[in-house]
This record gives C-alpha cells, sequence and structure tokens, in this order.
C-alpha cells in the first residue's frame, strides 16, 4: 500500500500531471499519491467517484447513483463495492481488555440469492422468493444467516457473519478470537457455545437471559446495535447474501463516524478518495455464495 512504500522508499519526482511520486526500494516499482487507493485504477473522473460517495452517503440506490453519474449499472455496482471495501479497511480496532465490558449477540437475516442468476451456471437450489414476500420458517431456519455483534462500554462495534442459524463453537471463535483480550468482561444471551469459546479465550463470561424480568440485566448495548442495523438495512431492500459483508462494513463505518463534526458526504468522500482496495472487478463478481455447502447436503448441484 502506499503508506508502506512511501516508508520504504525515496522520492522521485513528479509525472506528467506534476504529482509527486515515490520509487520502492522493495518493488522496483514507482507509486503515486493515488497507487492502490480506490481511483488509482479507474478510468473514471474524480469527479465523477465524488458524486458517487455524496449519493452513497445519502443511500441512493445504484440505478440512481448510474443515473446521476452517468454510468452504466454495472459500473455503478462495482464503484459501491470497492468504496464500501474501503470503509472496512478504515474501520477503527475494536477495544478489548481487562477494563472493558462487551456484549455479544447475534442477529438473524433471511439468506438472499439475488442477483443476475442468468448469466453462468448457477441454479437456484430453491425456489426464488416473491418480491416483497418474506420467508416463513419455524424456528431458528438454516435458511437464516446470523450476523454476530459486539460492543463494548467506549462506544465501539464490529460485526460479522458468523454462519447460518445459531452457528456453532468453531464459527463464533474465528469471529470473536481477534477481537476480545483476556480477561475482559463479556455479556453474551444462554447460548452455550460461548461459554465454552469465551473460557478457551480468557474472558470473564456472564450470562443474561434474552427477555430479562424486571430487575435483571439485560444485553441493552447489543439489542440496540441490531435494531440500529435493521432500520439501516431496511432501505436497500434486501442485500445479496454473498456481499453482506460489504454493506456490514459499511454500517460499521457510519456508526463510528456518527460523532464526528464532519458532514456525511464529506466523510464518504474522503473514503472514496483515499481509501484502498484489494478485490478487482472479476474478484467480485465470482466471489463465492454463502455457505452452500447446507444446500449441497440437500440434494443441490453445480450445473
Amino acid at each position: 500500500m502506499p503508506q508502506v512504500r512511501r516508508h520504504l522508499g525515496r522520492e522521485e519526482g513528479e509525472d506528467q500531471e506534476g504529482k509527486r511520486r515515490w520509487f520502492c526500494r522493495e518493488c522496483k516499482r514507482s507509486f503515486g499519491e493515488t497507487t492502490d487507493s480506490v481511483i488509482g485504477l479507474s478510468k473514471l473522473p474524480i469527479e465523477t467517484w465524488m458524486a458517487y460517495a455524496e449519493g452513497m452517503a445519502e443511500h441512493r440506490t445504484p440505478g440512481e447513483l448510474a443515473d446521476r453519474c452517468g454510468v452504466c449499472p454495472r459500473t455503478s455496482w462495482h464503484v459501491r463495492m470497492r468504496i464500501c471495501e474501503a470503509m472496512g479497511r478504515h474501520l477503527d480496532a475494536f477495544v478489548s481488555g481487562p477494563d472493558v465490558s462487551v456484549e455479544v449477540d447475534g442477529t438473524v437475516l433471511h439468506e438472499s440469492l439475488k442477483g443476475n442468476n442468468d448469466r453462468g451456471c448457477f441454479v437456484m437450489p430453491r425456489k426464488a422468493h416473491e418480491s416483497g414476500d418474506s420467508l416463513h420458517v419455524r424456528g431458528v431456519s438454516g435458511q437464516l444467516v446470523n450476523v454476530v455483534f459486539a460492543v463494548n462500554d467506549r462506544g465501539g462495534v464490529i460485526a460479522r457473519i458468523m454462519g447460518r442459524a445459531h452457528g456453532s463453537a468453531e464459527l463464533i471463535r474465528d469471529c470473536l478470537s481477534d477481537v476480545l483480550e483476556p480477561g475482559t468482561h463479556v455479556a453474551t444471551d444462554g447460548l452455550a457455545a460461548y461459554a465454552a469459546v469465551l473460557e478457551e479465550l480468557g474472558c470473564v463470561h456472564e450470562v443474561r437471559p434474552s427477555k430479562p424480568k424486571q430487575g435483571e440485566r439485560s444485553l441493552g448495548m447489543v439489542n440496540a446495535a441490531h435494531r440500529r442495523f435493521d432500520d439501516w438495512m431496511r432501505p436497500f431492500n434486501g442485500v445479496a447474501t454473498r456481499r453482506l459483508q460489504r454493506y456490514i462494513w459499511w454500517h460499521v463505518w457510519e456508526v463510528q463516524f456518527r460523532a464526528s463534526d464532519a458532514r456525511w458526504d464529506e466523510l464518504t468522500t474522503r473514503e472514496a478518495m483515499t481509501g484502498t482496495y484489494e478485490a478487482r472487478v472479476s474478484t467480485i463478481f465470482n466471489e463465492p455464495r454463502f455457505s452452500m455447502s447446507y444446500w449441497e447436503e440437500r440434494g443441490w448441484q453445480i450445473a
């Protein structure tokens, strides 16, 4: 990334447009301010990126932003995915430790296989849901996606896709092992998998009831985070599950910067100008679908 290369390199001069460039002693290549940035490999003018970022701050749809910025729908969608990835890379580190209290709990969303499924070899493993119809299943179904939230008493929040339904101890460990420091006081509901994982991580575990009675402590911080996330997601009318983590980054980024004095459009524009990403267009397009082993176990086969 530019920050690393600049430290290793020496200043080389300016390019034809008068912008400063450096030389990396490690990879033997020159680089500039926008190398590896969101706009670095784009043919779109900076003004288009700025207009798009301002539209994202207003939560406009990709179609609306395609019209506003004068780009095709596919380009609009790729720009959105890249800015979301840049937001994920700029999230503040989650604070934990012996003097920090954390609440952990998951919320579920319906699995979504939406997208242009006529292209490629993908065959729907189930009947398509009609637009506007909700999924009616009994209990915690495998067709539900669990997003685990961790919220600390410093106002920090982190959210990750954990798996289907309740998830397992292995999935919970994968989500929390790099988040919770030993000695952290962690409150959860009564799901047994939490106890084993938190003991392994050296955390102080407290179980609180999901439906507390009068006088009992609840998971108020993380439940509030769930409500904010549900309200934030509602205008999008469903997001393909394999793209969901990008939208989660976007949401958490907004939560972290909600107390900033800067305008939302200015913050989002800065992200488009200075953010970095790795996923190329082909990588995003061929992103694997979420946990299709669930459907393979039920007889689904790739065409």
